[in-house]
């Protein structure tokens, strides 16, 4: 049997109302709560304006008239708001943060969960989908209201009870709730004929006439009015109770309409019957995006490179700046000031961990110094009495002066030089400095090869072999240490008449003159002829 219909029941399927709604009391924060100060009976008792601070920025500024709060005029979308500390934006009468849908939940955020998928419970304003049952409505007494946990956040469960329930036909009852519909009771109308069903009539022609059916008034089926189907949700026909004939119903300009496929539009009824569709609004009041629509993917917020909103999105990772984000949105980055103003440190910052110290050294070195630092001066050398080193190992003793702190020089010593070979005369590149000669030492400083005692300067000794010094594999024949070799007999002898006395050149025989240590026959006088004398003699060198 088919229900029949109320004039209020019809609306209701028409998203009509009917009737008058209850008071209900004022919230200004729409979390579908009401105010700590509303009345049981729906009015608010205030006595000032600040008794009717919601806390909430983007609703406007409530006051208090004649004891009831009166709601504020809410600022312009995108306008800027705070919210448990946090900066935001308005968005829909509530203060959205701006980290809102980065997938973190943030300081303000009751849920972020990316703002990826529509209806999990966590709206695109960082808030849950419900707080409170009575939000959840779906004003049908069949069903149980309620918020609960689910999805990402909160939402409305509606589950199927057994309450009794009204269909709106009076020849039914009891009428009972089963898997979410009112499902009519026992035929409680008798009859005998059509006549005995007009008392039960509801007066709507809309859902019917009462005809008698086996004793039990039951609702005609073909007299049910059946209005043609609807094209479209902004013009919806429906029966008028009052004359029973089916009129187009218009929907409020505003209502959702059918989907065009598109996500870069709005879709809604005009008010004249018709379904429009307008540009998405992709204005996410966010000067640091440029907003744009993909049809596949809705609204886009690309990231304006180099802007920003808060400090925090100016964030180098160097900790050796301060990030600052200016009133023309743009980040700065100021070197972090590490000085601690102690002379006594070298002041560095590390880009991971920020400013340190480094004490400074106040060593200078200097043993005729005591060396300590001052914060305020820095570092300090006192000039200290004492021995020291002037770096000369031929002055002794040295001694610090203690009105300069430098280090004087004490007696210069005599330098004395190695004599390895005995001959007296001592090696200038070997030599020690001493009050008197250690052993092996001696004044003089100048052997040329302190490895052979024949060779030193100011020999005159001639010799017919060739020495090869210590450390070296050059044979040498230079024995006075000139640089250069000079032969014994370096010329041609013979024997010569004059004025009747013969004389005598000494001197090689032949014209050739032989090398150092090569033997040849060497002019050693004359007969009494005239004629020369020889000997085999050894070329000597020096």
């Amino acid at each position: 049997m088919t229900p029949r219909l109320t004039t209020c029941s019809f609306a209701v399927i028409l998203v009509l109302s009917c009737g008058t709604p209850p008071k209900s009391s004022f919230d200004g924060s729409a979390d579908g709560a009401g105010d700590a100060a509303d009345g049981a009976d729906g009015t608010v008792t205030c006595t000032s304006d600040g008794d009717c601070d919601d806390g909430n920025d983007c609703n406007g500024t409530e006051t208090c008239s004649d004891g009831d709060c009166e709601p504020g005029t809410p600022p312009s979308e995108g306008s800027p708001c705070e919210t448990d500390g946090v900066e935001g934006a308005c968005t829909d009468d509530i203060c959205v943060p701006l980290t809102c849908g980065d997938g973190t939940l943030d300081a303000g955020e009751e849920c972020d969960d990316g703002n990826e998928t529509a209806g999990d419970g966590c709206e695109d304003t960082c808030r849950y989908s419900c707080h409170e049952d009575t939000e959840c409505d779906d004003e049908n007494v069949c069903t149980d209201d309620a918020c609960e946990e689910g999805g990402t956040g909160r939402l409305c469960a509606h589950e199927d009870n057994t309450a009794p329930c009204d269909d709106d036909n009076e020849c039914t009852e009891p009428d009972t709730c089963e898997d979410g519909a009112c499902e009519p009771g026992p035929n409680i109308c008798g009859c005998g004929s059509d006549e005995d069903c007009a008392e039960h009539e509801d007066g709507n022609p809309c859902n019917g006439t009462l005809i008698c059916d086996d004793g039990d008034c039951v609702v005609d089926e073909d007299t049910v009015v059946e209005c043609p189907p609807s094209t479209t949700v902004c013009n919806v026909y429906a029966c008028i109770p009052e004359s029973g004939l089916c009129v187009p119903e218009r929907a409020a300009s505003g209502t959702a309409c059918e989907d065009d496929s598109n996500i870069c539009t709005d879709d809604v009824c005009d008010g004249i019957g018709s379904c429009t569709h307008h540009a998405a609004d992709c204005d996410d009041s966010n000067v640091c995006t440029t907003d744009s629509c993909d049809t596949s993917t809705g609204c886009i917020h690309t990231p304006v490179e180099g802007c920003c909103n808060i400090d925090t999105d100016c964030n180098d990772s160097n900790a050796c700046t301060v990030d600052v984000c200016t009133t023309g949105h743009d980040c700065t980055h100021t070197p972090v000031d590490c000085d601690d103003g102690n002379a006594c440190t070298y002041d560095r910052c590390d880009t991971s961990t920020g400013c340190y110290t480094v004490a400074v050294e106040c060593n200078d070195g200097n043993v005729c110094t005591t060396d300590s630092c001052d914060t305020t001066t820095g570092c300090v050398y006192t000039p200290t009495t004492g021995s020291c080193d002037d770096g000369d190992p031929c002055t002794h003793p040295d001694t610090c002066d203690s009105s300069t702190g430098a280090c004087t020089p004490g007696a210069t010593m005599p330098y004395w030089y190695l004599d390895s070979d005995g001959d007296g005369h001592g090696d200038p590149t070997v030599s020690v400095c001493a009050s008197t000669a250690p052993t092996d030492y001696v004044a003089s400083f100048d052997d040329c090869c302190d490895s052979e005692s024949d060779v030193y300067t100011g020999s005159t000794t001639y010799f017919c072999s060739s020495f090869t010094c210590a450390g070296s594999t050059t044979p040498s024949w230079d024995y006075n240490c000139t640089g250069y070799t000079g032969r014994r007999w370096n010329y041609q002898g013979y024997c010569y008449w004059s004025y009747g006395t013969c004389y005598v050149y000494n001197g090689w025989l032949s014209s050739t003159i032989p090398a150092c240590g090569v033997s040849a026959l060497l002019v050693t006088g004359c007969t009494s002829g005239c004629e020369e004398i020889t000997e085999t003699r050894c070329q000597t060198c020096i």
